[in-house]
Order: structure tokens, then C-alpha cells, then sequence
């Protein structure tokens, strides 16, 4: 906490964030009501609620603050002490309280304003709200990243945070002719700085946009990383060599996706030997695959291949690197993870290895945290074949989405010394 005191700073606006972005941790109202449609209602509820808490604390009594207490006790202990979402339940009837109180007041003025037909001031007010809102919380941050590089993330921040602080303007000059403008900035105030920081660290987290995919669907399609090792790194008698591919496919795809390395190309299947020797599951994966109707092939993962020691030391010594080639094969699909540079240097961030929880899968749809990573060696090479008659190779453009991908696919290797010490290329 001394080191990186903004650091830790972000951490708690993202431990808040990840409280109340869910009502509670069983998630069993995504299969109740659908992953989308629970999203939205309690987004609704929370945002919502987030202002009604202060219309009381504006409004009303002094007794009505005490509506405030309950909330911010519980997202204290939370985001300062836990990491567990369950603690707002307690909270929850009081967010909702306070929320209907805001649905009530919005029903109540968009009623006011169409007793005499519907006001086209009232129609374009309503298209700008609606513009702002999908701006403020549905634009992802990577888009911009695609479009315009690493400053992208940078310029949607921006953009988020004057949409969210135009719409605040529209909500106060609503207000204050209702209520006044003391009470209104008494009663917007706390949620505007909230809401800005909330957007702020969301857009600005790695997870959120550092990532990207490269699809694979045809046959003369094929994703590669060149990667080189230092002369003086071989590998002794005992120790291992795994290739990591960052990777999902299709629900029981009826052939093998293809793995170059060095020239010599291999069938390899998911569910099979030898990767899945390497794919530790959780049993609790079992149950949620089975609500959710997906095979273990279609969670992101990590994907390991064995290499053979000797043959990685005859390729380095022949060669000087290890060169890796995916291919999807005739049928099916896929997907191939990539990140943005965003460390630069010999460190790298990424999802990590070993980590994993299914409460982030469903979440996020990525069980894995991101972790950071020191490579033995940056110097590796990324590069997008697509043979469509005449061959095409890429180096700045890694995939075939809108948008341009740069950076380096994940596909590794990971080197397991005999002092159990881990390399990472």
C-alpha cells in the first residue's frame, strides 16, 4: 500500500465495482432470467438506487440518512476487508427502496411533459439520454484501442467521462428547477464523483481492452509466433518444455485443429491427449458447464503441449527459434488470444497460468486473472497467414476483426527447470 498508493487506490474502486455490479455471488439468477436481461434489471436497480439513497438525504428528514448507513457499511467492510459479493444482500432491500423512489420520480415527469402530446424537445432529450447511457456503459474501452492504438483507451475514457458528466448537467438543470439547486447537488453530487471514478478505473483496467482474439474459421488461415531463445538457454536432463496456447474452440468439433513447430505440422484435439493431461478442472466446472450447456473446450483457457527436450535443443540449435503455427483445420473454429504491448520491456500482463475461479467466468467470461510476467526473452514475433490465392502475411494486423491487433498472440513457452524454477518465452 506505501509503494503504490494509486494503485491500491484502484484496486478498491475495482473491488467496488465488482461488489455491486452483481446482486450476490451464487449467480443463480443469470439461469433464472438469462445472463443479459439480470444484467439489466440490476443495473438499473443499483444506478438508480445509487441516487434515490440521496434524494432521501436531500429531501427528507435527517432520519432518512440513516438509508445511507446500511449500503455503506457493507460496501465498506466489503471492498475494504473481503472480496466476497454476498455482503450487499443485506443491502439490497434498502437499494431497492431508494431506487423505486427514482423510477417513481422519472415516471412521474416524463407523465408531466406528455399531458399535451408528446414534445419533440421531450423526443430528442430522450434519444441523447439513451446515446449517452450506451456510451457511458456499453462502449467498451478496446474498441478505441483497435482503432486508433494504445491512446485509444485513453480517448473512450475521455468520451465516457464527458458523456457521463453531460448527463449529469441535463439531470441537474432537470432538478433543480423541480427540487432547487441546493438539493440537487446534495443529491447528485456523491453519486457524479461515484459514477467518475467507477467508469475512470473500469475503462483504464488492462482486462477490460488489453486483450484481443483471432479467429480461425478456414483452412487457409494460420496464426504464428517466431520465438527466440538466447544461445546460452538449453535444457538439462530432466527438465520439461511445454508450448501454452491461449485458445477456445466449438462444442465438439468433429476434426483436429493443426500445430506447426519448425516445420513439423501435428493433429491435436482438445479433449484429447496430450492436452488434456495438462487441463486442470475444478469440479465445481462440471456443474456450471452442465447449466449453461458448454463443453470445457469453449471456457478460455490455457492449452498445453509437451515438447520433447531434445528435440527443443536440436530446433534451437538448428534454428536459433522456436517457430509455432496454429491452424483450425477444415471444420469448426478457433479462437486465439492476443494482447496489446502494454508493459513493454521483458515483462508482459496476461491471464494467468494457474488462476482461475468460475465465479470470473461467469462474470467476466474469462475465468482467469491477469497476472504479470517476466519473459527470459522479448524477442518473439507475431504473424497472421492468410492464403486466399495470393499469400498474404501480417506482422501489424493480427487478425481478421475490424480494427487493427497488434502486439503478440499468447502462445508461449513455458520451461520447468529442475529446481522447479519457471521460464516463460
Amino acid at each position: 500500500i506505501a509503494e503504490k498508493p494509486i494503485g491500491y487506490a484502484g484496486l478498491l474502486v475495482k473491488k467496488f465495482l465488482r461488489l455491486w455490479a452483481q446482486p450476490y455471488n451464487d449467480f443463480k439468477q443469470s439461469f433464472i432470467f438469462g445472463p443479459g436481461f439480470w444484467g439489466v434489471y440490476h443495473f438499473l436497480i443499483v444506478i438508480t438506487g445509487l441516487f434515490g439513497i440521496f434524494i432521501f438525504c436531500a429531501k427528507s428528514k435527517k432520519g432518512s440518512i440513516l438509508l445511507l448507513f446500511l449500503p455503506l457499511y457493507y460496501t465498506g467492510i466489503h471492498v475494504v476487508f473481503h472480496a466476497l459479493a454476498r455482503y450487499n444482500l443485506n443491502a439490497m432491500p434498502f437499494v431497492i427502496i431508494a431506487s423505486a423512489a427514482v423510477l417513481i420520480k422519472i415516471y412521474e415527469y416524463i407523465q408531466s411533459r406528455l399531458e399535451n402530446g408528446i414534445p419533440s424537445r421531450l423526443i430528442l432529450n430522450a434519444i441523447l439520454v439513451l446515446i449517452g447511457i450506451l456510451m457511458l456503459f456499453v462502449v467498451p474501452p478496446g474498441m478505441g484501442v483497435r482503432f486508433l492504438g494504445g491512446a485509444g483507451v485513453y480517448v473512450i475514457t475521455i468520451l465516457k467521462i464527458i458523456c457521463a458528466l453531460m448527463l449529469f448537467y441535463f439531470c441537474y438543470r432537470v432538478l433543480s428547477n423541480k427540487i432547487g439547486r441546493s438539493r440537487t447537488i446534495k443529491m447528485i453530487m456523491v453519486p457524479v464523483i461515484i459514477i467518475l471514478l467507477v467508469t475512470s478505473v473500469s475503462s483504464g483496467s488492462t482486462d477490460n481492452w488489453a486483450g484481443w482474439k483471432c479467429r480461425l474459421d478456414r483452412a487457409n488461415q494460420a496464426a504464428g509466433v517466431r520465438i527466440y531463445v538466447p544461445d546460452s538457454f538449453r535444457l538439462e536432463t530432466g527438465e520439461g518444455v511445454r508450448i501454452g496456447l491461449d485458445m477456445v474452440t466449438d462444442k465438439d468439433r468433429p476434426g483436429p485443429f493443426y500445430l506447426t513447430v519448425n516445420g513439423q505440422r501435428s493433429p491435436l484435439r482438445v479433449n484429447q491427449p496430450p492436452i488434456s493431461q495438462f487441463y486442470y478442472k475444478k469440479m465445481t466446472y462440471n456443474v456450471f458447464q452442465t447449466l449453461l450447456d458448454i463443453g470445457p473446450e469453449e471456457i478460455p483457457s490455457w492449452r498445453f503441449v509437451p515438447l520433447n527436450p531434445a528435440v527443443f535443443n536440436q530446433l534451437l540449435d538448428r534454428d536459433g527459434y522456436i517457430d509455432i503455427i496454429v491452424e483450425n483445420g477444415e471444420s469448426g473454429f478457433v479462437d486465439l488470444g492476443g494482447g496489446y504491448n502494454i508493459k513493454g520491456g521483458d515483462e508482459v500482463e496476461m491471464p494467468s497460468l494457474t488462476h482461475s475461479s468460475i465465479e470470473r467466468f461467469v462474470e467476466k467470461g474469462d475465468p482467469r486473472m491477469w497476472v504479470d510476467y517476466i519473459l527470459s526473452s522479448d524477442s518473439a514475433i507475431s504473424y497472421y497467414i492468410d492464403d486466399t490465392g495470393l499469400r498474404r502475411i501480417a506482422k501489424d494486423d493480427l487478425s481478421p476483426s475490424a480494427g487493427r491487433q497488434s502486439g503478440r498472440y499468447r502462445i508461449i513457452l513455458e520451461v520447468k527447470r529442475l529446481n522447479e524454477a519457471r521460464y516463460y518465452f
